[in-house]
């Protein structure tokens, strides 16, 4: 379904201009984007640091053994990243390189999957735009996280699914199913999409028997892999020791009081769509709700998308409110400083204030720009249900209808499991691809307001810059506290038995499972914390060595401290 006229296209991007040279042009951009940021800095970040563990052992040994901070199956991110890894050190760096690889083919496929249902370059290119500068992927670029893999396989997944969802094809149902194993195999939401095919393909006019094996085929093949291969992890002694730890608290939360459930997953499902309603904005803008359907003269049908966007987004005011707090919501990649998580212990343990936060106003915007995008989400939404409910009441049936339903359902399945356990910021992006599809995919035909544009425009163009700058800030201060900790190990200062580096140092160095939790320290495997890195000064504690290094928003100095008791 076309969404912009070409006209309206042709103001931005030429009609010689291919697909794949504005591909290319987005490429050569987030290249010279990922140079000023800069990937050197052979140092963890996040959770990577047990991830690595794992992948080296694998490229070293050829045997297969995650590591105990492990709760997914992971294998797919080791394989992908073996080949870069058997040619180099393996090191940390080495390891970012094949994320940043793995975030490339995650936009482009981003791109093949919007146009999928679009006949103009506009939308897809700047739903791949996006998502390659959406502040938290593109800080995820820099980890050996899994989430960016993850979510490129998703999306390609999806991709083949929606193709042969429309086609009838055979074959591209076994291409996304082999790609949906993969999936499944970095983590086990990856069954979110044999699922959704499995829903979708048996809605869809068929003969029965034929019907019913294609619909079961990749959902059956999916699960009974990722079954077989936690049995064989069981078997062979090598589940890490939190492999079920989504699962057990899933299982705990489910056991809790009903009210208590529910709120927790009102307060999920209004953080999620704020999130993504921010990230969709631009899209929004570019493309027009559709009406509701004529086939039913009463009202409420018609004010219904707009008067329940209104109460959705009066719930984010609501639940804002009640918290005493504006974006952003989660406290884990993005950050009221900027990038995140700032996983020290002044900071995060401590709270201390030690790095400020970017100006209220720029979160006052952001929150706002949130609550529109929540309402033109939701509203789009709800005119896309009534539609399709009115014409199953009414017999009508169009086959390209199957693309965004199979997103809908694929998104409901992914983040059902999130909504009873711990949701983090990053956790979005696997369906942020599939949003853009379903958004792009139920808007209507037709030219677009050029204010909409410029708007959507300018919005690109300073979530660019926003991305990039604190995306730059962020591996600063890591460079300036991995100097600072290297500098303290070789001089015989500091080490692993007396230092707090923070989560990722001593995670990586000093990771136990039997490690006892103390209120005097940091949660993460500290023995000692006679020595402590950190952004500030902390009470009781002397300045043993500052280590400056530059910020570009805001432009200024700061430094990372070594401190001693």
């Amino acid at each position: 379904m076309s969404l912009i006229s070409s006209q309206s296209s042709g103001d931005f991007i030429s009609d010689a201009k291919t697909p794949l040279l504005s591909l290319l042009a987005l490429v050569i951009v987030f290249i010279g984007t990922v140079s000023y940021v800069g990937i050197s800095g052979d140092f963890p970040l996040i959770d990577d640091w047990s991830y690595a563990i794992s992948t080296r052992m694998l490229v070293a040994t050829g045997t297969w053994k995650p590591f105990g901070w492990t709760s997914m199956p992971l294998i797919s991110n080791a394989l992908w990243a073996a080949p870069i890894c058997a040619l180099s050190s393996c090191g940390f760096d080495d390891l970012r390189l094949t994320t940043l690889l793995a975030s490339s083919l995650l936009f482009v496929m981003t791109f093949f999957l919007v146009k999928a249902n679009n006949k103009t370059m506009l939308v897809p290119l700047f739903a791949a735009l996006l998502l390659a500068f959406n502040p938290i992927a593109y800080a995820l670029s820099f980890t050996f996280m899994t989430d960016i893999l993850f979510s490129a396989l998703v999306t390609t997944s999806a991709f083949l699914f929606v193709l042969s969802l429309e086609r009838d094809s055979i074959p591209l149902i076994v291409f996304g199913t082999i790609i949906a194993i993969l999936a499944t195999f970095s983590r086990q939401l990856g069954l979110c999409l044999p699922l959704a095919f499995l829903v979708v393909r048996l809605l869809q006019t068929d003969r029965w028997p034929r019907k019913l094996i294609l619909a079961l085929t990749p959902f059956l093949v999916c699960t009974a892999s990722l079954m077989l291969f936690n049995r064989w992890l069981r078997e062979t002694g090598r589940t890490p020791d939190v492999y079920d730890f989504q699962l057990n608290l899933l299982a705990s939360t489910i056991k809790a009081p009903v009210l208590e459930v529910m709120s927790l997953i009102g307060l999920h499902v209004i953080e999620t769509l704020l999130y993504l309603g921010l990230f969709s904005l631009p899209l929004l803008l570019l493309t027009r709700r559709h009406d509701i359907v004529a086939v039913d003269a009463r009202s409420w049908w018609r004010h219904a998308p707009i008067m329940i966007a209104g109460c959705v987004t009066l719930l984010g005011v609501a639940t804002m409110w009640a918290r005493h707090q504006i974006m952003p919501l989660f406290g884990d990649i993005l950050v009221p400083q900027g990038i995140g998580p700032l996983l020290l212990r002044d900071t995060f343990e401590l709270h201390l204030p030690n790095v400020p936060s970017l100006p209220s106003f720029f979160w006052i915007v952001v929150t706002l720009l949130s609550l529109w995008g929540v309402f033109e989400l939701s509203r789009r939404t709800v005119t896309y249900m009534i539609n399709i409910i009115q014409k199953v009441r009414y017999g009508e049936h169009n086959p390209n209808a199957s693309g965004p339903l199979f997103a809908m359902i694929a998104i409901l399945a992914y983040l059902a499991p999130l909504m009873l356990s711990g949701l983090f910021d990053r956790y979005l992006i696997p369906v942020l691809p599939l949003t853009f599809f379903f958004l792009t995919s139920i808007s209507v035909a037709g030219p677009v307001d050029r204010h909409h544009i410029l708007i959507a425009t300018l919005m690109c163009l300073l979530t660019i810059a926003f991305t990039v700058l604190t995306n730059h800030d962020h591996m600063a201060w890591n460079r300036a506290r991995w100097a600072a900790i290297t500098d303290a190990q070789s001089e015989g200062i500091a080490g692993p038995d007396n230092l707090d580096g923070g989560f990722e140092y001593n995670g990586f160095f000093s990771y136990s499972p039997s490690y006892k939790e103390s209120h005097e320290k940091s949660h993460w495997w500290v023995g000692r914390d006679d020595y402590q890195i950190a952004f500030g000064p902390i009470d009781g504690m002397k300045v043993v060595k500052s280590y400056s290094y530059e910020t570009a928003l805001p432009s200024t100095k700061r430094s990372i401290l070594l401190l001693a008791r």
